[in-house]
């Protein structure tokens, strides 16, 4: 590495040199983004829970049917049939907002990784 390489690196490191407090501001930021990202996935599963649910529920329905047995799900107490659809609903909406939330903890950590690091990752 020659001297300009050097001081290109050390300029690159200080202008992205950060605080504690401005990290955990940071990270406080893309946690709160990816929750509302959550959220919103949620509330839109929430509108095609029983779609959602006809689709999970495929491959069971299948197995019933080959075994000759009865296809319908059943629920031992009052609330567990909308503990099941938020349960649904909720885990759909992760896996939805997966990318997103991806994208927010790549953007967390770029700041503090070097610039021929973050080609190896890309």
């Amino acid at each position: 590495m020659g001297k300009l390489e050097t001081e290109e690196v050390i300029d690159e490191i200080e202008n992205v040199r950060m605080s504690l407090g401005t990290h955990l501001e940071e990270l406080r930021r893309r946690v709160v983004y990816s929750i509302i990202a959550i959220v919103f996935c949620f509330v839109v599963c929430w509108f095609f829970k029983v779609q959602i649910l006809d689709i999970a529920k495929n491959p069971h329905k299948f197995a019933m049917v080959k075994a000759g047995l009865s296809t319908e799900l059943q629920v031992l107490s009052y609330q567990e049939g909308f503990y099941a659809y938020m349960k649904l609903c909720f885990i759909t909406s992760v896996f939805l907002a997966y990318p997103f939330i991806i994208y927010q903890i790549w953007q967390f950590v770029s700041v503090g990784i070097y610039k021929k690091e973050q080609k190896y990752v890309l």
